[in-house]
């Protein structure tokens, strides 16, 4: 069942994301002065693989065996895993993956203040057979 309401303002007294109405809860509105007003942000993560190093004709080629981890949005955790798309490919020295876009999409409520956070990990195995490692994570507070 789809509720729509039409609310003329007399400016009196303004109107917040998130007021509701009956039934209903104001989340997006559009005005002439500020255009396009929302509550929710529709974030792109997107995941970059190099195999680097910081001294110049240094290091060894890899082949990615997995590629995994998950976003936290406040209280809600969002797993992700790229073992699949990312699994057998080589990264030669000071090279970027290329492959398949490695993205995922959440969507972030500006009105409440989060913490969010993106952890993602790694492995590979060297070409003398090591696993070798890595994690990153991005830490951000968002809805101030």
């Amino acid at each position: 069942l789809l509720q729509t309401l039409v609310y003329h303002s007399s400016c009196s007294e303004n109107l917040f994301l998130k007021d509701r109405f009956g039934a209903s809860q104001l989340v997006v509105f559009v005005n002439d002065l500020q255009g396009v007003q929302t509550c929710d942000f529709n974030a792109t993560y997107t995941i970059l693989l190099e195999n680097s190093f910081n001294t110049v004709g240094s290091g060894s080629s890899a082949t990615l065996t997995t590629l995994n981890g998950n976003i936290e949005v406040g209280n809600q955790i969002i797993p992700f895993n790229f073992t699949d798309e990312i699994s057998g490919t080589v990264l030669s020295p000071n090279t970027t993956y290329v492959g398949t876009p490695l993205k995922v999409d959440v969507n972030i409520d500006l009105t409440v203040v989060s913490n969010n956070q993106v952890t993602t990990i790694v492995s590979a195995i060297s070409p003398s057979g090591y696993e070798c490692n890595g994690i990153d994570s991005l830490n951000f507070v968002s809805g101030l």
